[in-house]
C-alpha cells in the first residue's frame, strides 16, 4: 500500500517470474552456507571481479524446474519435470574501496543484473567487486560472462 500525491494505492507491483528473475531463493545467505562456500569453494579472478564458487549438491535444497520460476520449494517436485538445483548468489562490494553506500549499491545492482540475465544452474557463487574504479555495466557484464565461462569449463 503506497501513498502518492494524497492517493492511497493498494496495488502490488508486478512480480517477475521465470528464468530471468532473481527471487529470494536465489540469494546466498546464512552463516553456515557462506562459511561452507568460503571453505570449500574455488577462487578466481575475472576482470573487475573476484569470485568463489562451489557446486550445489544434496537433497535438502530448493530446486527449480525450467519454466516454473522459483515457485518450487524444498521437497516439492512436479511429476515428469527434471529439476535442477537453483544457483545462489552473494554480491559483495567492499567499503574500503567505496565509502559511499550509493556507489556500493549501484555496483551491486549492476552485478546482480548481469548475473540475472546469464545465470547458470547448480552452483553457489560469491562475486566480489575488486577494482577501485567505478566500472560501467558493460565492463561488469563482460566480467560476469567471463566468470560463467570459467565455471562452465571447469565443471566439465
Amino acid at each position: 500500500m503506497g501513498v502518492r500525491d494524497g492517493i492511497v494505492s493498494s496495488a502490488a507491483p508486478a512480480k517477475c517470474v521465470g528464468a530471468a528473475s532473481f527471487p529470494k531463493s536465489e540469494h546466498l545467505c546464512g552463516k553456515k552456507d557462506i562459511a561452507l562456500l568460503m571453505k570449500d569453494g574455488r577462487w578466481g579472478f575475472a576482470g573487475c571481479l573476484k569470485y568463489c564458487w562451489r557446486p550445489r549438491e544434496g537433497a535438502g535444497e530448493a530446486r527449480v524446474s525450467p519454466g516454473e520460476g522459483a515457485s518450487k520449494v524444498a521437497g516439492e517436485t512436479s511429476a515428469g519435470a527434471a529439476a535442477a538445483p537453483v544457483s545462489r548468489l552473494l554480491v559483495s562490494v567492499p567499503k574500503r574501496l567505496f565509502k559511499r553506500a550509493v556507489k556500493r549499491n549501484l555496483l551491486k545492482r549492476r552485478i546482480r543484473e548481469a548475473w540475472r540475465v546469464r545465470k547458470i544452474a547448480g552452483i553457489d557463487l560469491l562475486l566480489q567487486y575488486n577494482s577501485g574504479e567505478l566500472c560501467d555495466f558493460a565492463a561488469i557484464s563482460s566480467a560476469v560472462e567471463s566468470v560463467i565461462a570459467k565455471i562452465s569449463s571447469s565443471r566439465g
